[in-house]
C-alpha cells in the first residue's frame, strides 16, 4: 500500500489498529460478560467494576468515531453515546440494575470526551493514542478479571488454576505484541507526513 493511502486510511479511521481496536472491545466486552455473569462479586465491587471499565471502554469508542467522522463533531459523539450505551449495558448488566445504571452513565461520559479527542487529533497522533488506549484497555481487562476471581474464591495452586492464569495471561500478551507491530508500522509511515501533505493527497485523489 502506498504511503498517502496509508495516511488517508488512518486520518479516516480506517487503519489496520482502528480495526483491531473495535474488534478488541467486541471481543474483550463478551468474554469479560461471560466471566462476571459466573462470578459472585458484592455490590459495591460490581458497581465500581462497572463504572471503571465502562468510562474506558466508551472513552476509545468515542475516540475511534471521532476520527472516523474528522468534522462531524456532533454526529461522532451521538454515536459515540450510543455505542458506549450498548457496551455499557452489557458490562454492567452481571452485576446488578444499579451496576447498569452506573455503566451507562460512565460510558456516556466516556463517548461523549472520547468523540472530542478524536475530533482534536492531529494525523500524526493517532496511532500513537490508539496504541495506549488499547495497552491500557487490555490491561485494565487483565487487572478485573482477576480482580472478579479473588472476589469469588481463593483458589488454591493447582495445576489447572496455574493453566487458567497463564491463559488469561497469554490473552493479554499476544493482543499486546499484535498492537505494538501494528502501531509501529503505521506510525512509522505517517511520522514524515504533515497537515500539508494530507490535504494535497485528499486534493489528488479528488481529481
Amino acid at each position: 500500500m502506498k504511503k498517502h493511502q496509508l495516511l488517508l486510511l488512518v486520518s479516516g479511521g480506517k487503519s489496520m489498529l482502528s480495526m483491531i481496536t473495535i474488534l478488541l472491545i467486541v471481543f474483550y466486552t463478551s468474554y469479560f460478560y461471560s466471566k462476571a455473569n459466573k462470578s459472585n462479586v458484592n455490590y459495591m465491587t460490581g458497581k465500581c467494576i462497572s463504572m471503571a471499565l465502562s468510562m474506558l471502554t466508551g472513552s476509545i469508542i468515542g475516540v475511534v468515531i471521532g476520527i472516523m467522522l474528522r468534522g462531524e463533531l456532533a454526529y461522532a459523539t451521538i454515536l459515540g453515546i450510543l455505542a458506549s450505551f450498548i457496551v455499557g449495558y452489557f458490562i454492567g448488566k452481571p452485576f446488578s440494575k444499579h451496576a447498569i445504571a452506573e455503566s451507562l452513565a460512565a460510558g456516556m461520559m466516556g463517548g461523549m470526551m472520547g468523540a472530542m479527542l478524536g475530533e482534536m487529533l492531529r494525523v500524526t497522533e493517532i496511532i500513537p493514542m490508539l496504541f495506549f488506549l488499547n495497552i491500557l484497555y487490555i490491561i485494565s481487562i487483565y487487572v478485573i478479571i482477576l480482580w472478579i476471581k479473588r472476589e469469588n474464591t481463593v483458589e488454591e495452586l493447582s495445576s489447572a488454576s496455574y493453566k487458567k492464569q497463564m491463559g488469561l495471561l497469554l490473552s493479554v500478551v499476544f493482543p499486546s505484541i499484535l498492537i505494538g507491530l501494528v502501531a509501529f508500522y503505521e506510525n512509522d509511515l505517517t511520522d514524515n507526513f504533515t497537515p500539508t501533505n494530507v490535504e494535497e493527497t485528499h486534493d489528488h485523489s479528488g481529481h
